[in-house]
């Protein structure tokens, strides 16, 4: 639910992880999609919570800590139908600071999943706390990690 904001506002971060080296150059999309998805945590939090309510479960679900292997539905905004998507994910690493979910049917190198997750936990995560200050933790969902989803961007 609230995850799949995470991972987006980290996507200008990881942008230019993964251009920075060989362009030199940052590319911040960060503006384009906070727009778009301003009210997905919000509206996908409260809708879970009323269904748990109904379904007399409270308004906080028990969850078990995600496991690598673990799949999960995510939100996504497709460019090109300029619609909002399920996307469903799996949990391919964990490391100190973040999750690591990749698009479910596609592939991607567990020495490049390795890396992202080193990167993040050493530079990209303590950087942005010295910049912008703690977030909130532990979040919304209760876990102190934050999640990095990577998916086919539907853009044309």
């Amino acid at each position: 639910m609230f995850k799949g904001i995470k991972a987006i506002t980290l996507s200008a971060a990881l942008v230019t992880f993964a251009a920075g080296a060989a362009l030199a150059q940052q590319v911040d999309l960060t503006q384009f999609f906070a727009k778009k998805t301003s009210n997905l945590a919000d509206s996908e939090r409260i809708t879970a919570n009323q269904e748990r309510i109904a379904q007399g479960k409270g308004a906080q679900a028990q969850v078990k800590p995600p496991e690598v292997g673990d799949k999960v539905v995510f939100n996504s905004y497709n460019l090109e139908s300029n619609k909002y998507d399920k996307v469903t994910a799996v949990l391919k690493k964990i490391g100190q600071h973040c999750y690591v979910y990749v698009q479910d049917g596609k592939s991607i190198d567990n020495a490049a999943i390795s890396k992202i997750v080193s990167e993040f936990d050493t530079k990209i995560y303590p950087e942005d706390r010295s910049m912008f200050g703690s977030e909130w933790t532990p979040g919304i969902d209760d876990d102190k990690r934050i999640t990095l989803f990577l998916l086919d961007i539907k853009d044309g």
